[in-house]
C-alpha cells in the first residue's frame, strides 16, 4: 500500500501503533460531550475569580472527569475486544494467525490465553468502577 515503505505490517509494533488510532475517535466523541456538559458559567466564574485560562480550562476538565474516565474506560475496552486490527496489521494469514493456538491443537494454550485476557479486562473494569464510585460526591 502507500505507507509499504514503513514496514509496519507484520511486527507487533503495528498492532501497538493501531490500537490508540482505534481508540481516539471512541475518546473524542464521547469527551466532547462530557465537556460541553459542563455548565459555561463555570469558565466564567473563574475568569471572574481571578484564574488564569489554563486554570478555567483545567477546572472544566475536572468537573468533565467522569465522561473522561469513561471514555478512557470505554476505549479500553473496545480496543481490547477489537481483533480486525491485529488481523489487518498481524496479516490474517488463513490457519496461521486467526487460529494459530487451535492449529497447534494447543486447547491448554488458548484456553490460558482467554482467562488471562479475561483476567485483565474484568481487573480493569472493577478498578474503573470502585474508582468511579469513590468520585461521587
Amino acid at each position: 500500500g502507500p505507507l509499504g515503505f514503513v514496514r509496519l505490517l507484520y511486527p507487533p509494533p503495528a498492532v501497538i501503533i493501531g490500537k490508540p488510532i482505534l481508540a481516539t475517535p471512541i475518546v473524542v466523541s464521547l469527551a466532547i460531550p462530557a465537556i460541553e456538559a459542563v455548565d459555561p458559567e463555570i469558565m466564567n466564574l473563574a475568569r471572574t475569580l481571578g484564574a488564569s485560562e489554563a486554570q478555567a480550562s483545567a477546572l472544566v476538565l475536572k468537573e468533565a472527569s467522569n465522561g473522561l474516565f469513561s471514555a478512557g474506560v470505554t476505549a479500553f475496552n473496545r480496543t481490547i475486544a477489537e481483533l480486525g486490527v491485529a488481523l489487518m496489521v498481524g496479516g490474517n494469514i488463513v490457519l496461521t494467525t486467526r487460529i494459530a493456538t487451535q492449529i497447534n491443537f494447543d486447547m491448554a494454550l488458548s484456553l490460558a490465553l482467554t482467562i488471562i485476557l479475561l483476567m485483565v479486562v474484568f481487573t480493569a473494569n472493577l478498578i474503573a468502577y470502585i474508582l468511579k464510585r469513590r468520585r461521587r460526591p
